[in-house]
C-alpha cells in the first residue's frame, strides 16, 4: 500500500509541478506586458521628415515575426542574402519578414504539427539562437496581421539592429546555414545571443520594435503578451 501511495504521489506531482509552473510563468508574461518596459525609446523625426513607414507583425500561437517593406536602403543592407540564393532581386519580392529563436526548435517547426519533445526540451533548457527570413509579396492586406507605422528615423535604427542580429563566420559575413530551410525560398542564419524560456522569441522581437520608438512591456516572452503590450 505504500508504494502504491508514493507511485501516485509522483504521478499527482509530475502532473501539478509542471501546470503551476506553466501558470506561473504565463501570469508572469501578463504582468510583463502591462508593465512599460524602461527601454522603451521616444524615436523623434526631424522637423522636415514627415514620412512613415508601415511594419507589420505575423503572429502565430507561439512566435510573432517582422515584416519590413523593401527599399534600396534594406537591399542594400541585405545584399549578402543574394549570396546564399534569397531571392532578394525578384520583382515580386515586397517585404522581408525576420525571426529569431531557438536554432533546433526554429529549423524544425515548420508548422504547430512539427513540434516534438526534443526540440520543445532544447528551447525550455536552452539553446543557440538563429534567425530566420523569409521573402514576401504584398502582405498588407493578410487577415490577422497588425500595422505598425513608426518614423523613417526609428525604421532606420531597428534594420541596424535587425542587421546585427546576425552572426558572422569566420570571413566576416552573416554566417548561413546551408540546407536547413522550410520550403518558403527562406533561409536561416546564426544569430547572436541565446534562446532560454526567459529570452524567448518575443523578445526579442518586442526589443526590436522598441529601438524602432514602439512602446512595448517589459516582458513579453509570449505572444499573447506581446500583443496585449502593444495594446
Amino acid at each position: 500500500m505504500k508504494l502504491i501511495k508514493i507511485i501516485k504521489n509522483l504521478i499527482l506531482a509530475a502532473i501539478f509541478i509542471p501546470l503551476t509552473t506553466a501558470a506561473i510563468y504565463l501570469l508572469a508574461a501578463t504582468i510583463g506586458a502591462m508593465i512599460p518596459s524602461p527601454h522603451n525609446l521616444q524615436v523623434k523625426q526631424a522637423i522636415d521628415d514627415e514620412k512613415t513607414i508601415d511594419l507589420y507583425l505575423l503572429s502565430t500561437l507561439l512566435h510573432v515575426d517582422i515584416a519590413v517593406p523593401l527599399n534600396k536602403e534594406i537591399r542594400q543592407q541585405f545584399a549578402f542574402l543574394k549570396n546564399d540564393g534569397f531571392p532578394l532581386t525578384h520583382p515580386q519580392l515586397d517585404y522581408l519578414i525576420f525571426g529569431w529563436g531557438s536554432r533546433r526548435f526554429y529549423t524544425s517547426t515548420r508548422t504547430l504539427l512539427d513540434i516534438g519533445p526534443g526540440p520543445v526540451y532544447t528551447a525550455i533548457t536552452g539553446d543557440s539562437s538563429v534567425l530566420h527570413v523569409i521573402p514576401s509579396t504584398d502582405l498588407s492586406r493578410l487577415p490577422d496581421i497588425r500595422k505598425i507605422t513608426v518614423t523613417r528615423k526609428g525604421f532606420r535604427t531597428m534594420i541596424n539592429n535587425i542587421r546585427a542580429s546576425f552572426a558572422h563566420s569566420a570571413n566576416s559575413r552573416p554566417a548561413v546555414l546551408k540546407g536547413v530551410s522550410h520550403g518558403l525560398s527562406d533561409a536561416f542564419y546564426r544569430a547572436k545571443g541565446n534562446f532560454n524560456i526567459l529570452q524567448p522569441c518575443n523578445v526579442w522581437t518586442a526589443r526590436m520594435l522598441r529601438s524602432a520608438g514602439v512602446k512595448t512591456g517589459i516582458w513579453t516572452p509570449t505572444t499573447f503578451s506581446l500583443m496585449l503590450s502593444l495594446d
